[in-house]
């Protein structure tokens, strides 16, 4: 779920840009819910030479998918 929302948000040319464990809400319900868009990015899950672009929040997201 997490892959998709993250795809739709740059097909609307969105960078979430602080792809993070703590950035990832999970309800009652199983749903993920994607918070703290732009602004600053974490050290250690992005390169900071790709903050706050497409290939940063990928490259954060394949982290994200190993430390799950």
């Amino acid at each position: 779920q997490i892959a998709q929302d993250l795809a739709r948000l740059h097909q609307s040319g969105i960078v979430w840009g602080d792809v993070k464990p703590e950035n990832v809400l999970i309800d009652k319900a199983a749903h993920a819910w994607l918070v703290d868009f732009g602004g600053s990015s974490t050290d250690g899950w992005v390169d900071k030479h790709l903050a706050e672009t497409v290939e940063g929040d990928l490259q954060g997201l394949r982290r994200l998918g190993e430390f799950l």
